[in-house]
């Protein structure tokens, strides 16, 4: 199996896990995820069953959308195109020499 590359968002969340652990846990659990990232292990580290977020209650309250609130701001403009070089700077310049001599 080959390596696999974690992003920076992955490892992230894997740190965020690992937070609140013991450290002979938090040692098992990096060492299972290197192996899976060296490509060594079929499966990722095994955190146990998934912790679930205590529900509340969210009170009803009318919200004005942020867009609305805030004025439209001027974007700025692009910088102006490069001046021609190489071949380009040289066909132009001959070509503005010869329209002089006409």
């Amino acid at each position: 199996m080959a390596a696999q590359r974690e992003t920076r968002i992955e490892h992230d969340a894997f740190l965020s896990r690992l937070a609140g652990r013991s450290l002979e846990e938090r040692q098992r659990l990096s060492a299972d995820h290197r192996a899976y990232l060296d490509g060594t292990r079929d499966v990722d580290a095994d955190f146990g069953p998934a912790e679930q977020a205590p529900r509340t209650e969210t009170p009803t309250v009318a919200v004005t959308p942020a867009v609305a609130a805030t004025p439209a701001t001027p974007r700025a403009r692009a910088a102006p195109p490069l001046p021609p070089r190489g071949k380009e700077a040289c066909y132009l310049a001959m070509r503005r020499s010869l329209e002089r001599v006409v």
